[in-house]
């Protein structure tokens, strides 16, 4: 790790705790897409630490987009700087649709101060509370037309800024001021994962085995998201509960990446298992339960999936 990245990866982390967040081991094994996870009861980031942000790749943004969208938490990419400069404080801006914020933006995210301004083409932008801006002007008396002329611009874009459209900030403040209201709509991070469509991935293993596995367990009554640059391979649900998935050799460098899952189940309380592609004794690997790839069929093919990691869990 760099020292420019791992001095705010230092901050991020000293800040979460200080602040009552469970917070992943920062050196996360075979983790790309993400080197923290962090969680305070039901608010849940994960969080990718980078110098320069524009530096995340798209595969990897990707790949953090479904594992928040998954786990009901948050993505965020935490930086200094672009190649235009450093980032500006109470900011958001987006890389591959994933937010992006410098440290001293998330710690007042976190802290409830939640930004309403963004970076977009063009300029800076303002997420508007369209129904808030429609009950102002009818309060008012005024028309659509009425506010376009005050304003300077079209009726169409009034009726999309009350539909919720962003404005620019010179539109918003003029709009405030005409309406006499504040009408920004602050910036939740939770809903900006939620809107996005991850990438399905299933039809793209490269992995024999791997494809098989996923495919029982889809038969089983679970959704199947494989994981590339996560400590993991996969997390399956089913709706209810989240099982994270790790397909492992059970050699020595395998023990630190079995280390990192029981790191993330652990702060998420998910459930975790660890198959192994070679017919093993062991029970589990670094506190993570291990089935061979035998056992874990026969209980799919059974449609005894959950029955399984109860089982595992237990030490069975």
């Amino acid at each position: 790790m760099d020292e420019s990245r791992g001095r705010i990866v230092t901050e991020v982390f000293r800040n979460l705790k200080i602040r009552g967040f469970r917070v992943s081991d920062p050196d996360l094994t075979g983790s790309i897409c993400f080197d923290m996870m962090a969680r305070r009861d039901n608010e849940k980031y994960f969080l990718k630490v980078l110098y320069n942000v524009d530096t995340i790749r798209k595969d990897a943004a990707s790949e953090l987009i479904t594992l928040a969208k998954v786990t009901g938490s948050a993505a965020v990419v935490i930086g200094e700087r672009t190649g235009a400069g450093k980032l500006e404080h109470g900011l958001v801006y987006y890389r591959h649709t994933i937010p992006i914020m410098s440290p001293e933006t998330f710690v007042d995210y976190v802290d409830g101060e939640k930004p309403y301004v963004f970076s977009g083409p063009g300029g800076f932008y303002v997420s508007l509370d369209g129904e808030k801006m429609r009950s102002a002007r009818e309060e008012e008396g005024f028309s659509i037309g009425y506010v376009s002329g005050k304003i300077g611009t079209s009726r169409r874009s009034i009726s999309l800024y009350e539909s919720g459209t962003a404005a620019t900030v010179e539109v918003f403040l003029r709009l405030c001021d005409l309406l006499e209201r504040d009408l920004r709509r602050s910036i939740d991070l939770l809903n900006v994962v939620r809107s996005i469509e991850p990438p399905h991935m299933l039809n793209s293993i490269d992995d024999t085995l791997l494809r098989t596995i996923s495919n029982k367990i889809v038969g089983s009554g679970y959704t199947m998201n494989i994981m590339r640059k996560s400590p993991f391979d996969a997390m399956a649900g089913n709706g209810t509960e989240t099982l994270i998935m790790g397909l492992l050799e059970l050699i020595g460098r395998d023990y630190e990446r079995a280390s990192a899952m029981r790191n993330i189940a652990d702060i998420l309380e998910d459930d975790l298992l660890v198959v192994s592609r070679n017919h093993t004794e062991k029970t589990q690997i670094s506190g993570c339960p291990v089935v061979n790839v035998k056992e874990l069929v026969d209980y799919c093919d059974r449609g005894e999936l959950g029955s399984l990691v109860e089982r595992k869990k237990r030490g069975l």
